[in-house]
């Protein structure tokens, strides 16, 4: 887990994750369940108490199955959050995340 979302980029970040989730249909415990985090963690991303590692919104959006082009924004919106110094990775591990398939 990583920093609280205390600046503008943080906040949209935790935002887009809960849209994709909902708009995805899965419900929290049940996202939760499936990426093998506890329910209180993604609460507490959702709801901008805590930013999640690059990693972690890649596992989330992977999961619900999020299209293309909105993923590609999210993720986008997680390397400029992390390169920032609020999420918990480094930029240049950042960089390096790629989609699978």
């Amino acid at each position: 887990m990583g920093a609280t979302a205390d600046t503008p980029r943080a906040k949209a970040l935790c935002a887009a994750l809960r849209e994709a989730r909902l708009a995805s249909g899965i419900g929290l415990r049940e996202l939760a369940r499936k990426i093998q985090i506890s329910h209180t963690d993604l609460s507490l991303w959702e709801n901008g108490r805590r930013v999640p590692r690059l990693e972690s919104v890649v596992m989330v959006l992977t999961a619900i199955g999020t299209p293309a082009t909105e993923r590609n924004r999210i993720v986008e919106l997680a390397r400029i959050t992390c390169a920032s110094g609020t999420g918990s990775r480094s930029a240049s591990r950042a960089s390096r995340m790629s989609w699978p398939g």
